[in-house]
């Protein structure tokens, strides 16, 4: 039941442009460009290891930390569930990850990912999210939260948005200021990834 490592850090700071400064000239670490309202970083190969929300109160947001096997894993997703910490909202703020290498490509898993399904559950039912829409493979629980509470409910309304509704654009692509926002912005989406996304939804409209 090891814990091997802090995996990755999440601060809540609106001051985007000092912490910038001090992650890349006295942390050495390289940015990640989400937009003008996030900042996240990497230092190794890992999609990112430190994370500031762009939200007021310069606080602590979560934690990450790596585990050692598959069985730890579970163990502390079992610890978390049976307290219901979910519910408390320690889910949001703590996580555990473990790797596994198979067939030359590499996994992660989040225990904190499996904790929020029960909470995603419940808000796509109280906001009354389409069966269908639930069921397309390709989002995630979060993802779709985070759509139904831009009032996108329906496969079909999904299907109607564009790559540029999903992960934002640049009203002048010279100043990165003028960045508007995509629906899944945070989730770091490609644009090749928004476009499968929306060319898989768009199936529907084939039947």
């Amino acid at each position: 039941m090891a814990i091997n490592a802090l995996s990755y850090i999440g601060v809540n700071s609106d001051k985007l442009e000092d912490w910038d400064s001090f992650a890349v000239q006295h942390l050495g670490m390289q940015k990640i460009d989400n937009g003008s309202k996030s900042l996240s970083f990497r230092m190794d190969n890992q999609k990112q290891r430190f994370s500031i929300s762009g939200e007021s109160g310069d606080a602590l947001a979560y934690l990450g930390w790596e585990v050692e096997k598959k069985t730890d894993l579970e163990m502390y997703a079992n610890r978390l569930d049976n307290i219901n910490n979910y519910e408390t909202g320690l889910s949001s703020t703590v996580g555990f990850d473990y790797k596994i290498k198979k067939n030359d490509r590499n996994f992660d898993f989040s225990v904190a990912q499996i904790i929020n399904e029960k909470e995603n559950k419940k808000i796509l039912s109280d906001l009354k999210v389409e069966d269908k829409f639930i069921e397309f493979w390709k989002l995630s629980s979060s993802m779709l939260v985070t759509l139904a509470k831009n009032k996108i409910i329906t496969l079909d309304e999904f299907a109607g948005l564009t790559t540029d509704d999903l992960i934002g654009y640049f009203e002048d692509k010279h100043d990165k200021s003028s960045k508007v926002i995509g629906l899944l912005d945070g989730f770091n989406l490609t644009r090749d990834e928004a476009d499968e996304l929306i060319l898989e939804a768009r199936k529907i409209w084939l039947n």
